[in-house]
């Protein structure tokens, strides 16, 4: 039980990191243009 929770907690964040670091890469373009 405890490993699932970790793995779901782990992939969570990993899903949280990719988004903000898509919308930051988002922002640094649109400053660009």
């Amino acid at each position: 039980m405890h490993a699932q929770a970790l793995t779901l907690a782990v992939l969570s964040g990993a899903a949280a990191v990719h988004y903000y670091e898509k919308k930051q890469e988002a922002a640094e373009h649109s400053k660009m243009y």
